[in-house]
């Protein structure tokens, strides 16, 4: 009941600072549809390598807005701790425009720290990410991800949990010294464990933007994931 009553606040909290952000700020509503596929090779109970493709689109499915390869090493410490390090090809089409040509490249390489600590009847799971970014110059940035998740048992034999997640974009300066936020993320939806190989993950997809001191971008989104381990 504890944990109920935690999670209707906790969804109250971000729809409340969504709306208050809605009244500050000239809104720019955008809709998109976003498809992920993450296939993870397990070496040994340590080393493992993993390649992430992702597909998203404006517009629903109507217009192109980015491409994603990221593949990456990984490493698992016994205390469960799991260091990841690798490379991302972004190519970044114009929101509002045709789709076709690429607006902006973006290379970047990348560092993360990542652990999940199980409780009773649910699950809390944070990473951290230190972004350098090839894109118009160079940047650094700063990704902090929580997520909760509870499961809620089975449908049709296939378990099924909720989740939430928060992620908020730090941008530093070449000094590694914040100095904005560039984005934050809510997401929230269900995970389908459809075998130990093969999981499914579905939901909602918040994305704000401040783009200057008087306006904003917000993004809905519904997003799939599908993991796959070898």
């Amino acid at each position: 009941m504890k944990l109920k009553i935690t999670s209707i606040s906790v969804l109250t909290l971000l729809f409340t600072l969504t709306t208050l952000n809605a009244q500050e700020y000239d809104i720019n509503n955008n809709f998109g549809l976003w498809n992920e596929v993450f296939i993870t090779k397990k070496f040994d109970n340590k080393w493992s390598t993993t390649n992430e493709f992702h597909f998203r689109s404006g517009k629903f499915a109507a217009q192109r807005d980015q491409i994603l390869i990221r593949p990456s090493l990984n490493y698992q410490f016994d205390n469960g701790i799991t260091f990841s390090t690798g490379y991302t090809y972004i190519e970044n089409y114009n929101y509002e425009g045709s789709g076709r040509a690429p607006k902006a490249i973006e290379n970047n390489m990348w560092e993360q720290i990542s652990y999940r600590i199980p409780f009773k009847g649910f699950s809390v799971f944070q990473w951290i990410r230190l972004e350098h970014r090839w894109t118009n110059g160079f940047k650094n940035r700063f990704r902090y991800r929580f997520e909760v998740s509870k499961p809620l048992g089975e449908v049709f034999n296939t378990p099924v949990s909720a989740f939430v997640l928060n992620e908020l974009f730090i941008v530093h300066n070449k000094k590694l010294r914040p100095f904005s936020v560039n984005q934050n993320w809510v997401y929230m939806g269900f995970d389908f464990n459809l075998n130990k190989n093969l999981r499914l993950r579905t939901g909602y997809h918040n994305i704000y933007i401040p783009s200057s001191l008087t306006s904003a971008e917000n993004r809905h989104i519904w997003e799939t994931f599908l993991f796959i381990t070898l």
